[in-house]
This record gives C-alpha cells, sequence and structure tokens, in this order.
C-alpha cells in the first residue's frame, strides 16, 4: 500500500465513491423493471428500516477512528492508535450485534407498523422476513466502515477506495442476477427475489471486508501495528480508551443527527403548504418525492465528490492539528474548497441544464419533476461546501462552531422553508420551488459563518480560492455557451429513454471537452490539482500537450 497525499487521497477516494454511487444508480432501471411497483415497495420497506439502524451502528466511529489514527500517527504514538482502534471497533461490533438482534426480534412488529391496516400489497410476514435477511448486513457493514476509517486514517485511500467499488458490484450482481433467477428461472416469486436482493448488501460488504482485511494484513510494517510503547506516549486505561473513542465519535453522530433533522422539515411542510397554496395532489406528492428521494439519488452522484474530499481531509487537518500547523491547516481547507468549486460547479450546472433527458433517462417524463430538478441541483454546491466546512471544523475540535452552524440552519431551515414556498407561488407561481430555495439560502448563510470563524481561529486568506472561483465560473460560462449552441442543432427534447440517454452522452461529451480545454488554456487544472500532477496523469494517457 501506498500513502497518498491530501489532493491524491481526495481524488481517489473521490473516484471510488463517484463509481459506486454510479454503480448504485444505474442498477435501478433493470431492477425495478423485473419486480415492478409491489416488489420497489417491498424492497424500500426493508431498505429504510436498515438505514435508520445502520445510522445508529455506524455514525461517527469512522470519522472519529480516522480522526484519532491521524492525530496520533502524527505524534508518533503507534501504540496508542493500534489500542484505541481496538476499542473503536470492539464498540462498533457490540452495537452492531445489538442493532441485529433488535431488526431479528422486532421485525414483525416493525412490518406491521410500516403498513398499519393496509390490504391488497405486501403482507406483515413479507416485510418481516426481508427486514430480517438485510439485518444481517448489520454484523459487516459498520465493521467495514471502521476499518476503512482506520485506513484513511494512515492516508491509505486506494484500497478503501477499491473496496467500495467491489462492494458495489457485488452489490449488485448479486440483486439483478438473483431477481432474475428468482422470478423468471425458478419462479418463486417478487417476495424471495427482493430477499434475495437484500442479502446483496450483506455479499458486498463480506467480500469487501476480506478484501481490506487482506491488504491489512500484507501491510503490518506499513501501519505499524506492533510497535510498543514510546517514552512520552501514555499508557491508557480501557475506560479512558472508551471515553476517549466516544469523545471523537459523539460530536459526530450529534452533526449527522441535526443534518438527518433538517431533511425531514420537508417531510412535516412541502405537502401540508403546497396543498394549503392550492397544488394538487399531483403536484404536491411528486414535489414531497423530487426533493426527499428521487432529485437526492441524482443529486448523490455530486455530493459524493465532498464525500470523498472529506474522508481525506479529516486525517490530514487532525496531523496539522495535532503539529499546531496553522499554515498546513491553511492551505488544505483552501485546498479542500478549490476542488469542491472546480468540480462540483461545472458539474451542477451541466445537470441543471440536461434535468429533462437525466430524469426522463432514470425515471419518466415528469414536467413537474424535471422543473424542481432543475433548480434542485444547485444546491449540491452549497451542501458540499457546508458539509466540508462542518467537518473540518469538528476535525479541528472546533465542535461549538460547527454544531452552532448546524443549529443555525436547522432552526433558519424550519422558520423560512414555509414563507419561501408562499413567496414563490406569489412571485413565481411555482410555489414547489420554496423548499429548495430555503435549503440553498440557510447553507450560503452558515458557510458565511463557518469562513469567517475559521478566518479569525486560523488566520485562512480566501484570496486564491476567490481566484479559482473566478476562473472556473468563466470555463463554466463558455461551457453553457457552447451548449446553447448546440442546442440549434441537436434541440433538448427527450421524452423517451433512448432518446435521453443519447442526448445525455452527446451534451456530456461537449460540455465536459469545452470546459477542460478553457481550464487548461487558464491554468485553472493545473492550480488546483497540481502541475505535476496533472502532466504525469496526462502522460499515462499518452497526452503531452494540450
Amino acid at each position: 500500500m501506498k500513502k497518498n497525499s491530501f489532493v491524491e487521497g481526495a481524488l481517489i477516494a473521490t473516484i471510488g465513491i463517484f463509481l459506486s454511487r454510479a454503480i448504485g444508480l444505474f442498477y435501478v432501471i433493470p431492477f425495478y423493471a423485473m419486480i415492478g411497483v409491489q416488489g420497489g415497495a417491498l424492497y424500500s420497506y426493508g431498505y429504510s428500516i436498515y438505514s435508520i439502524f445502520l445510522s445508529l451502528s455506524t455514525t461517527g466511529i469512522p470519522f472519529a477512528i480516522s480522526k484519532i489514527v491521524g492525530e496520533q500517527t502524527a505524534l508518533g504514538h503507534y501504540h496508542t492508535k493500534e489500542r484505541l482502534y481496538k476499542m473503536a471497533r470492539l464498540i462498533i461490533i457490540i452495537v452492531s450485534l445489538i442493532s441485529f438482534l433488535t431488526l431479528i426480534l422486532f421485525a414483525p412488529s416493525i412490518a406491521s407498523i410500516i403498513l398499519g391496516d393496509i390490504e391488497g400489497g405486501n403482507t406483515v410476514a413479507d416485510v418481516a422476513k426481508i427486514i430480517r435477511i438485510i439485518a444481517t448486513a448489520l454484523l459487516v457493514v459498520p465493521v467495514l466502515a471502521t476499518t476503512k476509517g482506520y485506513l484513511h486514517g494512515h492516508s491509505f485511500m486506494a484500497v478503501p477506495a477499491k473496496s467500495r467499488v467491489l462492494e458495489q458490484i457485488v452489490r449488485v450482481f448479486v440483486i439483478l442476477a438473483g431477481s432474475y433467477f428468482a422470478i423468471y428461472v425458478f419462479d418463486l416469486g417478487i417476495t424471495t427475489a427482493v430477499g434475495i436482493s437484500v442479502f446483496g448488501a450483506t455479499a458486498g460488504a463480506l467480500t469487501a471486508y476480506l478484501y481490506v482485511w487482506s491488504n491489512i494484513k500484507k501491510n503490518k510494517e506499513s501501519l505499524k501495528v506492533n510497535e510498543p510503547l514510546i517514552e512520552g506516549e501514555k499508557l491508557l486505561v480501557k475506560n479512558e480508551l472508551f471515553q476517549k473513542v466516544m469523545v471523537y465519535a459523539i460530536p459526530f453522530v450529534i452533526i449527522d443527527l441535526v443534518k438527518s433533522l433538517t431533511a425531514t422539515i420537508d417531510t412535516f411542510t412541502v405537502v401540508r403548504t403546497l396543498t394549503n397554496l392550492g397544488y394538487s395532489a399531483f403536484v404536491t406528492e411528486n414535489a414531497f418525492g423530487v426533493v426527499a428521494t428521487w432529485g437526492v439519488k441524482i443529486n448523490m452522484i455530486i455530493i459524493s465528490l465532498a464525500m470523498g474530499i472529506t474522508i481525506s481531509l479529516i486525517p490530514n487537518l487532525a496531523s496539522s492539528s495535532a503539529l499546531k500547523d496553522k499554515k498546513g491547516i491553511s492551505r488544505k481547507i483552501n485546498q479542500a474548497l478549490q476542488i469542491l468549486i472546480f468540480t462540483t460547479i461545472p458539474m451542477a450546472v451541466g445537470l441543471s441544464f440536461l434535468a429533462q433527458p437525466v430524469w426522463v433517462a432514470f425515471y419518466d417524463y415528469n414536467e413537474v419533476a424535471i422543473e424542481i430538478f432543475r433548480i434542485m441541483v444547485y444546491s449540491t454546491i452549497t451542501f458540499s461546501i457546508f458539509s466540508i466546512l462542518v467537518d473540518s471544523l469538528q476535525t479541528l475540535n472546533k465542535t461549538k462552531i460547527a454544531l452552532s452552524s448546524l443549529f443555525f440552519m436547522f432552526f433558519f431551515k424550519a422558520m423560512l422553508n414555509i414563507p419561501f414556498m408562499i413567496l414563490s407561488d406569489s412571485l413565481l407561481n411555482k410555489g414547489y420551488y420554496g423548499s429548495v430555495f430555503s435549503s440553498i439560502f440557510v447553507q450560503v448563510l452558515a458557510i458565511i459563518f463557518m469562513l469567517i470563524s475559521i478566518n479569525k481561529l486560523y488566520k485562512v486568506s480566501y484570496t486564491d480560492t476567490l481566484n479559482k472561483l473566478y476562473k472556473t465560473l468563466l470555463a463554466v460560462t463558455t461551457m453553457v455557451f457552447a451548449l446553447y449552441l448546440l442546442t440549434i442543432i441537436f434541440p433538448i427534447d427527450a421524452v423517451l429513454r433512448l432518446d435521453a440517454i443519447i442526448q445525455i452522452i452527446v451534451y456530456s461529451f461537449v460540455g465536459a471537452l469545452v470546459y477542460l480545454y478553457v481550464s487548461f488554456k487558464t491554468s485553472l487544472i493545473y492550480e488546483v490539482l497540481g502541475d505535476d500532477r496533472v502532466k504525469r496523469y496526462l502522460k499515462k494517457i499518452k497526452i503531452y500537450k494540450i
């Protein structure tokens, strides 16, 4: 295994997450064609419950162990690093086992609560069966997440990134192959097909864990697994180890919890407010579906960039913080922001431009949904920057500022969501834009607050980042102009999936080509990713001059 610099690590982690998300997104089309609406609902029932328990089992610990390992490695405390990792793994195993047993024992009760008095669809027994099958993933996925966090802390990004892609490939293979054989070959029915499909999460995680574990076993020397206690390194007792892990983990848990609570504001306000404004049930449910689920699935492709950067940023920032290196902190935060700006802005603008064919390709033609998604995709830019800054502050032990920003966003989102919908209805006759506008607005306010706080604490200058923003906007503007010219000879009017896919391929190719060309001509790509790194990659693909 090879250690990666911050930028290299961010790129590797981002590519891994991006490929994983892409694989996980595209399988939906054939899968839902096989299992239908009722099977899709059954699959969703199982996954929605599993997601809640997975969050309870994993939230905080992987990021915490990444931060701890980065910190202790920077200080040369390798013995303590290993003991803290083992304690974190033990905590995860216990919590995972409790979550697994809870789902196994209470699956029928949970299924009954989910279904209520519904008749003619999935039964309580069907849902309980699916919940019990997917519960097996709780025995593996949390341990896998913690092990990847351990490698992230050492700045080894390639193995976790490869394991993420491997996990998704195995999962999707089990889902598609299992569903096909269960339904079309052995005629076992939809419930069995869905049961096999949700087991894909367990199979994928187990395969990925074995891959990660084998690499750790082969690289014990690089990871300094068996180092003795050195002078100046305190021998912590078990209670102190436990407390240290939890002190690092709990803020990350609270951060994720508040993020989730903020997302639920739309659940309690969108449908009710739009109905009161006179919109039909079709429009209100469409709007909520896009904002809460279907638009989010596509947006996760862009948000995955922020996740990749965060994975690399946390151990690097923890290392600089432990060494009290303010210049290093400033450089890494600016690098993270610049990579985000360089990647998320063109992707968001491109997705917005191609909103119709993208929506048709993944779902179907739906005018209201397309209108909302066209605007909603821009929230990926503000959300990504917001997430990076919150996690940076937490990593730097500025928990109060991070939590203040989150609660600030939650409070103003709750206060402004309904007024923004009323205002959007009054000014634009499109009240369903309101929840999207309110999200972007409160995220921008929180971003400004955090940037100012970081500047005061670490004397971070954003002048260079603003210069990169200007160049990025220039490249994006040129890209959009080229795409508008393309519409003259090749209009965007897809209502069928095949036409939509063709339009996406053509426009994405032209857009990417123009954006990269301008980025090279203005030296933007060299400034963001590093001159030597870009030239090295160009040589690998036999391109020497652009």
